[in-house]
């Protein structure tokens, strides 16, 4: 009998890796993995053994780490990140809280990777060219594309996007990046390539402040991030460790000659409350959100704090980040939501 390595190791770490200013041998290992059918994997970050573990490589790896299905730092020499400077220390606590909040996401992509006997990460390379090339990039399961920084004293990098589909930016959820393109993008040691599939839903468990997709108020709820929706519409399955789970879809339905649209979001019954974070959208005047769960369910309320409306749940636009946020009454969770959102427009 062949067990498929999926199967044979569903945690697999490139352990005993060295560190070095340029880290391809990390990603290297990565992406073979990933050829291999490797379902989830990591490494340790900075690297095992010895080497110049300097304050930009930790920060680097961490990063990659962050977006990886298993992120450990452990290993000879100085891995604690407080121990350099309060920068390095802010930074890595910042992409722990990110990592933190993408476990409903990578559980529900490796629950489904399983049982199709294929890798999480997905690279855009075969390994075997990857020493040659200049493109580290990988997709984290469907939704998420991560372009590693694999080289020292460096903030500009370019990014080889996947075909088939575009790309909005994980930290300011506004830019876009059509698929298939190379473009080079210049990176801070505070941020990192990653990406966002337009039209996806990502589900999160958002819990701190200063999160780039909500707040503390967020704790308890699933927040669902729809990053840009697309006229052909959306789907999940969210996963939870012995739970029932849930899915979740929208669909966009055409508006006037004005241009506007609506958007219906419906999630099946569920014992959280439901947070949808909706980008790439602007709201006016004449937007309102109707709870269509049941006949004649009174409008959701337009609040600057959607998480105080209590049972009505609430929504909010937030212009800046031209993101519309919605809390589904509690009621409605409890036996499916079916929130239409009227009078949206492309911005």
């Amino acid at each position: 009998m062949t067990i498929p390595r999926s199967t044979a190791c569903a945690l697999h770490c490139g352990a005993c890796l060295q560190a070095v200013h340029s880290f391809f041998f990390f990603a290297y290992v990565h992406d073979a993995s990933a050829q291999r059918n490797y379902l989830n994997f990591g490494s340790d970050t900075g690297g095992y053994r010895g080497g110049d573990r300097s304050k930009e490589l930790l920060i680097r790896w961490a990063q990659m780490s962050a977006f990886c299905p298993l992120f450990e730092n452990g290993g000879n020499g100085e891995h604690r990140p407080w121990l350099y400077d309060q920068e390095t220390t802010d930074i890595y606590r910042d992409f722990v809280n990110a990592h933190y909040e993408l476990v409903p996401y990578l559980l529900s992509a490796g629950t489904t990777a399983y049982t199709a006997n294929v890798s999480v990460m997905i690279p855009n390379k075969d390994p075997s060219l990857l020493p040659d090339s200049d493109d580290w990039g990988y997709r984290l399961w469907t939704d998420i594309f991560v372009s590693p920084i694999t080289q020292n004293k460096t903030q500009d990098v370019t990014v080889h996007f996947p075909e088939g589909d575009d790309w909005v930016d994980w930290w300011d959820g506004t830019t876009t990046h059509a698929g298939g393109s190379n473009v080079t993008l210049t990176f801070a040691l505070d941020r990192f390539p990653a990406f966002k599939r337009e039209g996806s839903i990502i589900p999160l468990d958002v819990s701190v402040d200063g999160s780039l997709h909500g707040d503390s108020r967020s704790r308890g709820h699933l927040t669902l991030q729809i990053s840009h929706p697309l006229p052909a519409g959306g789907h999940t399955n969210v996963y939870e460790w012995k739970g029932t789970g849930v899915e979740a879809e929208y669909s966009v339905e055409q508006g006037d000659s004005d241009g506007s649209f609506g958007l219906n979001v419906v999630v099946t019954a569920y014992h959280k409350p439901v947070v949808a974070r909706i980008t790439g959208v602007c709201a006016g005047v004449e937007t309102s959100v109707h709870d269509a769960t049941l006949p004649g369910a009174p409008s959701v309320p337009r609040t600057a704090d959607p998480f105080a409306a209590g049972l009505t749940g609430g929504w909010t636009f937030v212009a800046g980040a031209r993101e519309l946020v919605l809390v589904a009454p509690a009621a409605s969770v409890q036996r499916g939501t079916f929130l239409r959102v009227s009078g949206l427009a492309r911005c």
